[in-house]
């Protein structure tokens, strides 16, 4: 359905999904960061354009993230509600485990998109925008 794409990306992939959001907000129906960060001081700056846009945006991350901060996440989901975004959703776990790959066992806290990929509520967020 080309009225259904939607951008995720995990953490530098999350950035790159913020980013390319805000810069083409009209090709997407919703944008899912995850573990992600925007540059400080361009958080206002796209806020605004996605809700200007009005591009739904859910936002993951887990408290314990030791690689992105979530005060990232936390900093943009402030600078979304105070730009009127809406819709917004923000996902936000005590606790996500490490990516599954042995190499990146350390990471504790930075695999939380092992958790909300396998949420059925992400799926039915999704399919309501187009």
């Amino acid at each position: 359905d080309p009225e259904r794409v939607y951008l995720a990306g995990q953490s530098m992939g999350g950035n790159g999904a913020w980013m390319y959001a805000a810069q083409q907000p009209r090709l997407f129906a919703a944008v899912v960061p995850i573990c992600g960060y925007v540059q400080p001081g361009l958080e206002k700056e796209v806020a605004t354009r996605l809700a200007r846009n009005e591009l739904p945006v859910l936002i993951c991350h887990s408290a314990d993230d030791s690689v992105i901060d979530v005060s990232a996440s936390d900093q943009m989901h402030g600078a979304l509600v105070a730009a009127k975004a809406s819709p917004l959703r923000y996902v936000r776990y005590d606790h996500a485990p490490p990516p599954p790959m042995s190499e990146f066992s350390d990471l504790v806290g930075h695999g939380a998109y092992e958790l909300i990929f396998r949420d059925a509520s992400l799926y039915a967020w999704l399919l309501r925008h187009r």
